[in-house]
Order: C-alpha cells, then structure tokens, then sequence
C-alpha cells in the first residue's frame, strides 16, 4: 500500500492552507480518499491532478509538483 499525506500534509507541501485545500478538494477535483470523517491524499493523485492543472489551468492555481521545490504560479 501506498504512504498516504494528511491534509495538513498537503497544505504544507503546497504551501497552502488547510482551507484551500478543502477548496480545492470540493470546488476543483483535488483526488483525496475518504475513510469516514477522515482525508487522505495519495502523492500520485496530488502530482497527477497537477498535471492535469498545468495543462488546463484557467483558475490560476499555484502548481508544484510533490517533493520538487519549484514552484509555478500562473
């Protein structure tokens, strides 16, 4: 089985709040699994749904792909 990231996790590796990610999650796609009340997100499902962001971005989302520093802001 895969490691699975916590929300707090994810906002601190997208350098974002827990809020934005629960935007994103709700409003946006954002692939998360849900296990009762809890949220996990699997570190492919994040690197893939930013791909797929950095080839269909018209929201401005700021993009960074898991365990690479760089950060794209459109």
């Amino acid at each position: 089985m895969k490691t699975t990231l916590t929300k707090d996790e994810v906002a601190k590796i997208l350098q974002v709040s827990e809020r934005t990610i629960d935007n994103l999650r709700k409003n946006h796609g954002l692939p998360c699994i849900s296990i009762g009340r809890l949220v996990r997100f699997t570190e492919d499902g994040i690197n893939a749904w930013l791909q797929d962001q950095n080839t269909s971005d018209s929201d401005g989302i700021a993009l960074q792909k898991l365990g690479n520093t760089q950060v794209s802001r459109n």
